[in-house]
């Protein structure tokens, strides 16, 4: 185990920590403080406008109640805190200020009641840089995940702004794309390629047999899933479509909520098909039971700039949990091909008949190398050991 001098880490990270999908942040977040390292996490600051919509609403309300109680325990060794800034406007400078200022402040209290000395800074995004100026840190660390400015919503200006000088002020980058990572070592020499992993042990129980869940159970098959956020700019709603049309045989289960702040009328549409079954989200513990009743993965996303430069979490959740994986084409998982089939849209519906009947060819054994390779233990590992001579 890959242990430094300093225990104390702050993460600010790009997502509210009850948000319902786990990424990154929530696994480093929690395997961190299982392996001793006191941890605040700090949700997101708000990196677009909200909406006018009941999500966005409930969202800031649970904001401030979150503000109030911040820093809460929410695990041993693991508390959350709700930074109160303005989601709006990260061009103007009036409101750059605003936002530090109150950061700033709001992490020396925090700091000051965890009794925090000179803590580890781990950020999902630039837009704390300002606020920690003032910060006694052992170490800047950047995990750069996502092309945040290709998201619907984001200044993408100040988004580049920002994260340049990051880049430049950081004593490690973790990228975990080819895209990412060219991106961050134009700027950084300290960056690192570090895809995205799964936690292989907990889906691989999707190959013991045991009873399906209900609604699962009652759909025919075969049954050909998705999990995951239902994110407009993300994942190619109309390809779903236009394939459940073309084959109502095959029964479509989407495991995921719409995004928030999205009112994609694809969705409605999809709703009307017989074949396509929105299940909503389902909680992050029983995603093995759901995908045990699945017979392969779908990875349909966009060809856009936001998924040319990422890798998606759910591949390896797919592979652990033994199911055949079948995607349009995505930069990232060139270098698995082997693994899965990949197809454009013309392709995609002929890519999963042959999976369907030759699924075995398509399934990779529980002990392959490239699963425990892809482990959030050994990923915490290699990290931890990139960063031990800067700790």
């Amino acid at each position: 185990m890959n242990q430094a001098k300093s225990n104390e880490i702050v993460i600010f990270s790009t997502a509210d920590w009850a948000t319902p999908y786990w990424t990154n942040k929530q696994h480093i977040a929690y395997r961190l403080a299982k392996r001793g390292w006191s941890v605040l996490y700090v949700e997101t600051v708000g990196l677009r406008a909200p909406g006018v919509g009941r999500t966005d609403g409930a969202r800031l309300m649970r904001r401030l109640g979150g503000a109030v109680a911040s820093p809460r325990p929410v695990a041993d060794r693991l508390w959350v805190a709700s930074p109160l800034t303005l989601p709006i406007g990260h061009r103007f400078a009036a409101v750059r200020d605003f936002n530090a200022r109150a950061l700033s402040s709001a992490l020396e209290a925090w700091l000051a009641k965890l009794r925090f000395r000179r803590p580890v800074i781990w950020t999902y995004h630039p837009f704390m840089l300002a606020a920690i100026a003032g910060i006694d840190r052992t170490a800047l660390v950047y995990h750069c995940v996502d092309e945040l400015a290709a998201i619907p919503g984001i200044d993408a200006q100040a988004m580049g702004v920002a994260e340049r000088a990051l880049l430049l002020a950081a004593d490690m980058v973790f990228a975990t794309s080819p895209a990412l990572r060219d991106k961050c070592a134009a700027l950084s020499q300290a960056c690192h390629y570090l895809p995205n992993v799964a936690d292989i042990d907990h889906f691989a129980a999707a190959r013991r047999p045991s009873a399906l869940p209900p609604d699962l159970a009652a759909i025919a098959r075969p049954r050909l899933g998705y999990a995951g956020a239902l994110s407009d700019f993300k994942v190619d709603l109309p390809l779903i479509f236009n394939l459940a049309k073309r084959q109502p045989g095959w029964q479509f289960v989407l495991i995921g909520e719409e995004r928030a702040g999205q009112r994609d009328p694809t969705l409605r549409q999809l709703r009307g098909l017989a074949n396509v079954h929105m299940l909503g989200w389902r909680d992050y513990q029983v995603l093995p039971d759901y995908f045990r009743g699945l017979d392969l993965g779908l990875l349909p996303l966009q060809d856009n700039s936001y998924t040319r430069a990422i890798f998606p979490m759910k591949y390896f959740e797919y592979l652990a949990a033994g199911l055949p994986v079948v995607s349009t084409e995505l930069p990232a998982l060139r270098a698995y091909g082997s693994l899965h089939r990949t197809a454009d849209e013309a392709g995609f519906a002929a890519a999963i008949s042959d999976v369907l009947a030759n699924r075995a060819r398509y399934t990779i054994a529980p002990d392959h190398p490239v699963l425990r390779e892809h482990d959030w233990e050994r990923q915490l590992d290699r990290m931890l050991a990139l960063l031990r001579p800067i700790l």
